[in-house]
């Protein structure tokens, strides 16, 4: 299963099962009872968003390893990625006025992170939630290596 949301751009998600699976999930997967089925634009949408990267996986490959050097570039830092292994990458900072200062930090920067506090996350790993693009150049990815060093002290 998976959703169509960070990767692809859009929204829903699907399941990928046996057919008796799939029957249960339809039958006793409350969520799903009290949903509406997704509008014919955006089933179009994911599906031309699926071709997409289809044909295009050597930008995955290249998101994924961008991905990779930022995280590497965190952790030298000092920072925690957790075992993060997408272009979604927290960033844990623990601590929500920590938190928010570094995120504001960031920001003054040219640099979005969001702040995931609790109840969204169990107390004392408040984060910060990079989400990485396939547009991102080295150069940019460099950019926000330096500002998050600029704060690194502060952990």
């Amino acid at each position: 299963m998976g959703t169509f949301s960070k990767a692809l751009g859009s929204f829903g998600a699907y399941v990928c099962s046996k057919k008796s699976i799939i029957e249960y999930l339809i039958n006793k997967a409350r969520g799903f009872i009290f949903s509406t089925s997704l509008p014919p634009a955006v089933v179009a949408a994911n599906l031309k968003a699926i071709e997409y990267v289809e044909k295009n996986q050597h930008i995955s490959k290249c998101l994924l390893d961008l991905s990779k050097s930022v995280r590497e570039g965190l952790k030298k830092l000092g920072f925690d990625t957790l075992n993060s292994q997408t272009q979604i990458i927290p960033v844990i900072i623990g601590n929500r006025e920590k938190l928010l200062k570094i995120r504001d930090a960031l920001i003054e920067k040219g640099i979005y992170a969001a702040a995931i506090r609790p109840p969204t996350v169990p107390i004392n790993t408040e984060r910060l939630r990079l989400s990485l693009r396939a547009d991102i150049t080295r150069n940019e990815a460099e950019f926000m290596l330096e500002a998050f060093k600029e704060v690194s002290n502060w952990i």
